[in-house]
Parts: C-alpha cells; sequence; structure tokens
C-alpha cells in the first residue's frame, strides 16, 4: 500500500498526477537512517532534495523519533512519483529547522499500467491497411487529417521496404477527428503509400483514462474515469467507471461490461458514479495498491471522495472472481461540490437522488457481483428527507432491512444503562434530514491516550439468496466525531503504529459522519 498528497490545479489536472502516480515508481521502504542530521523537531516533514532521480513528486517523510535532536525513525509522508529512482543515501530538506538527514529508500511500482490516457479526440488503436514501399524500422509516421496534433506511428518491422509491423506511439490530441478512418494516409519517414484504419474515441474538452491493476492471482483490475465540465451549472467533475476488460478499439462506453454513466455515455438512463471537484486549485490524498485507487479531494469546504478497484471478500477467488467496486459521492452528473442536498454524500454512505433506483436508475456505488453490476445505497431522497433501509448498502452507515432500530437506554452522562441493547442505527441515523442521535459514541479511554473506535466499511445484501457481507473496503473506516476535543477532518488517529487520516462524507459535518483512510 502506497500512500500519496499532493496539490491540484483544476480537476484535469489532477487526472494527470493520477495517472502519474499509477504508472511510475514511488518509496515503499525506508531501509534505514543515513545519517541522522541535527536540529529536528517531531513531525517534521522531510521531502527529497538529492537531485538525483526524475520525480513528477518528490516523497516526502514525517520525523516520529528523535534521539535529541537528531533523527531515529521516520515514517513515508507522501510516497512521491519516480520516472527515474534517486541514488541512495538521499538528502532531505525539512519544514522545520533540522538539516542534514539522509535516508536510504526501497522503491517499487504500483503495479498499475494506463492503458489509455488521451484527452480531446484521439486516435485508440490502428490497422495495417497498405504497407506502402520505401520504409525503414524507426520511421516515425504522422497520421494525416483533422484538426490538432497528429497521432503517431512508429515503424517496427519491413519486408523490402513495405510496413509489417508498427506501433501506435502516440494517441494525437484532435479538436476536429480526422474524416477518413479506413485507408487513412500517414506523412513522413522515408517510404510511401503506408494506409491505416484508425479507430476514434473521445470528446473535445475532456480527458479520458483507463488503468489497469494487478489484483492478485489471475485477477485483472480494469477502472477508468472521465474528466467533464458542465458549463450549465460550473460542474468541473469526473465520471468514475469499473469494466470486465479492456478492447483498445472500442470507445469508452463500449468497453466490457462498463458501468453505467451518464454524463461521458449521453443515453437515456439516469445515473452513476461521480467525483465532484473543480476548476481551481484543491489537496488531495490518494491510497493505492494493487487491488484498489482511494481518492479524497477538498474542493472548497467538501471532502470529495471516489473508490476504483476491489473490495477484500469474505471468500476465495473462485467464489469471488471479480470483486469490483465502483463508488463516487453522488449518482447525479450535474452535482457541484457546494451542493448541500441530501443526496450528496460519499461512498462510505451512499446515497441516491432517485427515490426509488429501479430499471436504468443506478446508485453512487456499483459492485460486480460476479454477472451483473448492481446498485448499494443507504438512502433514497424522499423530498426534503431521507428514506433508508435498502437491501444493498454500506456498513456499517447502511443497515439492512430487518433490523429494527430500538431506542436506547440510556442516562443522562450518555452512558449506556447495564442490559440495554443499542443499535448502529442509534449511533448512525439512517432517517430524517439529517437525523439524530440517540446515542453518541466516544472515545474509549487509555491511559496511553484514548483510542477512537475505527469500524472496517464493507457491503451488505439483505436479499434472498445473496451473500449477507460481500466484503470490506480495504483501509476505509467509520469513526465517531463525538470526542473530546472534538474530531476534526484532516486530524489524524494513530493505532498501533498505524496512522490514519480522517475526513468529513462529502459536504457533511454531522458528528456521525466521518471516515478514515489507512495511510501506513
Amino acid at each position: 500500500m502506497a500512500h500519496f498528497k499532493g496539490t491540484a490545479t483544476d480537476h484535469e489536472d489532477f487526472s494527470d498526477q493520477l495517472v502519474e502516480i499509477l504508472s511510475s515508481d514511488h518509496v515503499s521502504a525506508v531501509d534505514s537512517v543515513a545519517a541522522a542530521g541535527t536540529g529536528y523537531a517531531l513531525g517534521e516533514i522531510l521531502t527529497d532534495n538529492s537531485g538525483t532521480g526524475t520525480a513528477t513528486q518528490r516523497a516526502q517523510f514525517e520525523v516520529t523519533a528523535l534521539s535529541g535532536s537528531t533523527v531515529t525513525g521516520v515514517r513515508i509522508y507522501s510516497a512521491g512519483a519516480y520516472t527515474a529512482d534517486p541514488t541512495d543515501p538521499i538528502a532531505t530538506s525539512s519544514s522545520g529547522s533540522g538539516t542534514g538527514c539522509t535516508l536510504n529508500l526501497t522503491l517499487t511500482d504500483t503495479g498499475w499500467d494506463v492503458v489509455r490516457n488521451i484527452e480531446d479526440i484521439a486516435v485508440v488503436a490502428a490497422t495495417l491497411n497498405d504497407g506502402g514501399s520505401g520504409y525503414s524500422v524507426s520511421d516515425v509516421l504522422s497520421v494525416a487529417g483533422g484538426t490538432g496534433t497528429a497521432a503517431t506511428i512508429t515503424v517496427d518491422t519491413v519486408s523490402s521496404g513495405e510496413i509489417t509491423a508498427f506501433t501506435l506511439t502516440t494517441n494525437g490530441t484532435y479538436t476536429v477527428a480526422p474524416t477518413t478512418t479506413t485507408g487513412n494516409a500517414v506523412a513522413g519517414g522515408g517510404g510511401s503509400g503506408a494506409l491505416f484504419d484508425i479507430d476514434l474515441d473521445g470528446t473535445v474538452g475532456r480527458k479520458q483514462v483507463i488503468a489497469q491493476g494487478p489484483g492478485s492471482g489471475s485477477d485483472d483490475i480494469t477502472v477508468g474515469w472521465y474528466t467533464y465540465v458542465n458549463s450549465g451549472n460550473n460542474a468541473n467533475n469526473w465520471e468514475l467507471a469499473g469494466m470486465t476488460g479492456f478492447t483498445a478499439a472500442n470507445t469508452w462506453e463500449n468497453q466490457p461490461g462498463k458501468t453505467k454513466g451518464e454524463w461521458a455515455d449521453q443515453i437515456t438512463f439516469q445515473g452513476g458514479q461521480y467525483l465532484l471537484l473543480v476548476d481551481a486549485s484543491f489537496p488531495w490524498w490518494v491510497n493505492v495498491d494493487d487491488r484498489r485507487v482511494f481518492i479524497v479531494a477538498r474542493p472548497g469546504t467538501t471532502y470529495s471522495n471516489g473508490w476504483l478497484g476491489f473490495v477484500e471478500p469474505l471468500g476465495t477467488s473462485t467464489e469471488f472472481p471479480y470483486p469490483l467496486m465502483v463508488g463516487g459521492q453522488s449518482n447525479t452528473h450535474t452535482m457541484v461540490y457546494t451542493d448541500t442536498d441530501l443526496s450528496h454524500s460519499g461512498f462510505v454512505d451512499p446515497r441516491s437522488t432517485f427515490y426509488e433506483l429501479a430499471g436504468d436508475r443506478v446508485g453512487p456505488v456499483q459492485f460486480y457481483t460476479g454477472s451483473a453490476w448492481a446498485s448499494f445505497v443507504n438512502a433514497d431522497k424522499d423530498s426534503s428527507s431521507l428514506d433508508a433501509e435498502h437491501d444493498r448498502g454500506v456498513y456499517p452507515m447502511g443497515q439492512p432491512i430487518g433490523t429494527s432500530p430500538a431506542s436506547a437506554p440510556v442516562d443522562s452522562a450518555d452512558q449506556v444503562v447495564a442490559n440495554g441493547t443499542v443499535y448502529f442505527t442509534d449511533i448512525i441515523p439512517n432517517t430524517g434530514s439529517p437525523g439524530s442521535q440517540s446515542v453518541r459514541l466516544g472515545a474509549s479511554p487509555n491511559p496511553a491516550g484514548d483510542e477512537i473506535l475505527l469500524v472496517p466499511c464493507g457491503l451488505y445484501s439483505s436479499l434472498t439468496g445473496e451473500l449477507n457481507f460481500w466484503g470490506e473496503l480495504g483501509g476505509c473506516f467509520w469513526c465517531s466525531g463525538n470526542t473530546t476535543p472534538t474530531l476534526q477532518p484532516e486530524d489524524t488517529i494513530t493505532e498501533d503504529g498505524e496512522v490514519y487520516r480522517v475526513f468529513n462524507i462529502g459536504p457533511r459535518n454531522d458528528a456521525w459522519a466521518f471516515f478514515a483512510m489507512k495511510e501506513s
């Protein structure tokens, strides 16, 4: 698992930075403190300042242990993104007054491959139509036609000057697409007469990314996102998507087994999974392992959140061959990050804009059950309040049908009376506008510091014939804000040496609407 932090200039720059993370090496371990330096304080942030390696994002480290003012321990604060690895020991700069600390590191890749990364209209696949004559290996050819930056093709092999194999080197960026897609001419190289059949995809003004992760064993994960702007209400968002495979020649909406999404597909059904961002600067946090990508961003004061990848199933790979979940914070493509609508939430507590999910209406969380995509929703918006208790949802903020809530017997100090019964719906209201707690869950007193309960989030079902619990969202936890001092977004919780960062769910500030991302 690798954790990353940064700042994006807008929703499209964030897409570029996430592509860099998935495509690059990162710091996976601090092997040792090579030089301890002096003048440091706990909590100082060290940044790779070595001048070696090539990075789009330099790794950062938090000082966790000292001997006097010399560094004896650090943790990875942000893992960085390197196209060429730095050389040990790496020098660091500090956010404080410390100097001289150097570190020995191990770097690895994320295991993910970005198989499509296009902007505007692009050539996504090409097939040789006519090999022409007079060409040489390594000739670079430009696809003719259209307006913009042309796609390029590199000649790999020839037979007596005729092209026999090639690589589509760049996809190009077109504001007006080439009009010829069968037998399209090319320019460049030392030959003539070569023709290619080309496949186009994309939309002017948007970025489209499809990435594949290794999962585990023979599993293969295919996910993606599509940036878009809805100028009518100033939405600058991502549509998130899951797929059951990838075909290079296919358009976005025709990728195998793709989740439904209203904006990019432009067809009649409603719903989708949307990450609400902004056309301005915002901080972000990303957690990546070989099974999933977990995203949090803060446009304004809203904590936008998204999930792309596998859950941790309670079963074998035979029972769960493709446990893929795609989760956003809304299933309405026109929603913006400043909306305070009751349906604006997050994948930890998914809420639907539609009173009923039926037919082609889909929710903000989709999970592949093995043969089809299913919506997981904790509550529907019903006029000005919420209608809760769905047959599929996300635990613990959602409650399966049949778990009737009861009044919790508590005294005036909010202490549960002996032999009383407490349900999670007493602690986490799932009805009302926004609802009220009958029980508040605080931190557990501990001589070493109060401990805040972290409850793993997971997918549940109460449908007859389905599993009751599909699996956990690895590295994602619900926690209560009923603490002293009051828990604040972006606070950290440290339990058994592991660090968890806390966020509000979307725009909500209810005491029960917190979740935590595991950082280390």
